[in-house]
Parts: structure tokens; C-alpha cells; sequence
């Protein structure tokens, strides 16, 4: 989605509009665990997860009505079906090992099975990716230090707050005895805080931009504006 926006939102109002996507986003993370906590209490569980069935495709009426198609220029958009099967069987497949951890213990042959299997189609999905036209992650891109210093910033956050509030609904819970829609109420004060930040970094780079981060990751600015005229259009995102 941030690649959409970067493509089809002109520079002058990009950062506003990502910042606004995060925005959004964030008010997901603020209502989540109230919302959660109602329909667990009200409700079942269950329709924390059916809740997403109805989003997803209000989401995808939403990109087809009003995104537009931009393909690079010159290249057929394609889809890489063999990556996109190995990627999700190999996610799928460790995040089933974690689940099941603790029921099955870690020395399960089972278990140990399932995270060979998860590895082995991770590796052969990077090797795939190596080597189509189309990849879906571009692996020239792990040889830009900016680009992997925010992915692995990116990701310890987000392990981080889910880990936090996690442990701390099981303590709202178990440890103070509040019901769970009251233990989601009391998330929203700090969950609002996080969807603020949204539309406020979304300003920060306005008024400080990064440096450009593209295939050419090498490329100055200047250069990479000479190289979006002649037809990068990850240039022309960045």
C-alpha cells in the first residue's frame, strides 16, 4: 500500500498521504483491543477473526475503484505464483510449529519437522526470487543498509508492542480480574497516542525527507531523478 500511494500520489502531498495511511492504520491498533475485548465478551472470540472478512474486501472494492494501475514502464504486470505459494506454505507452516509448540514440546518429531519444512521453502523462495523476472521482493534491496536498518527497526517494534500488549491483557485479566472489554478500554488511552503518530510522521518527513531508497541504492538524489526522467519509476516514487 505505501507503494501505491508513492506511486500514485504526487510528491507535493505524499508524505501528508502516507502519513495519513498510517494514520488509519494506527486507529485499527488504538480500537483493536477494545473491539476485541467486546466481541470476546459480548459475543464469541470467533468474530474477532470473521471481523476481518468483511474489511478485507471493502479494502480490495477500494483499491480496484479508486487506485490506479501504474505497472513499471515497459514490463506486463505479472504475478509470481510459485514465490507466492512457497512464501505463504512457509509461513504458514512456522507460524503452525509456533503454535503448537507448547501442546506438541519442542523436541517433537513433528515439530522439528515442520520447521525443517518451514526453512526449507523459505530458502528455496529466496532462491526462486534470485531468479524470476518478477520477483515479489526485490533482494537488490537487502544490500541497502538504509532499507534493512528500518526493516529490522520496523520489525523489533512491532514485536515489541504486540509482545506488550499481549502481556499486559494477560495481566489486566488474570492478574486484576477486569473483564476483557474493560481491559481493552483501557488500551485506548495509549493506543490513541500510537494512531497520532500516523499523520505526525507523516509531517516530520515532509519537513526532513529521507534519502531516496530504490534499486539503484547507490544513487544520489540528483541521480536519482536523472534516472526517474529516463524512466525509473521507483525513482520517480522515492
Amino acid at each position: 500500500m505505501h507503494c501505491a500511494i508513492s506511486t500514485a500520489v504526487a510528491s507535493d502531498h505524499r508524505a501528508a498521504a502516507i502519513g495519513a495511511l498510517f494514520g488509519v492504520a494506527n486507529m485499527g491498533t488504538a480500537l483493536g483491543p477494545f473491539v476485541g475485548g467486546l466481541l470476546s465478551e459480548q459475543v464469541s472470540w470467533r468474530w474477532v477473526f470473521l471481523l476481518n472478512v468483511p474489511l478485507a474486501a471493502l479494502a480490495i472494492i477500494f483499491c480496484l475503484r479508486w487506485v490506479p494501475k501504474m505497472p513499471p514502464a515497459g514490463a506486463a504486470a505479472r504475478i509470481d505464483w510459485v514465490g507466492l505459494v512457497l512464501v505463504s506454505a512457509g509461513v504458514v507452516a512456522l507460524a503452525y510449529a509456533a503454535d503448537r509448540a507448547g501442546e506438541w514440546g519442542w523436541a517433537s518429531p513433528a515439530l522439528i519437522g515442520l520447521l525443517v519444512l518451514a526453512v526449507v521453502l523459505l530458502v528455496v523462495f529466496t532462491i526462486v526470487e534470485r531468479r524470476v523476472k518478477d520477483p515479489l521482493i526485490d533482494m537488490s534491496l537487502f544490500r541497502n543498509r538504509p532499507y534493512v536498518l528500518i526493516i529490522i527497526g520496523g520489525t523489533i517494534a512491532n514485536v515489541v508492542y504486540t509482545v506488550t500488549v499481549l502481556s499486559t491483557t494477560i495481566y489486566l485479566q488474570d492478574g486484576r480480574g477486569l473483564s476483557p472489554m474493560i481491559a481493552g478500554l483501557v488500551f485506548l488511552a495509549p493506543s490513541v497516542a500510537v494512531a497520532l503518530s500516523g499523520p505526525l510522521a507523516g509531517r516530520l518527513a515532509a519537513w526532513q525527507p529521507v534519502r531516496c531508497s530504490c534499486r539503484c541504492f547507490r544513487s544520489t538524489r540528483w541521480e536519482c531523478r536523472r534516472r526517474a526522467r529516463v524512466g525509473c519509476t521507483t525513482c520517480s516514487a522515492s
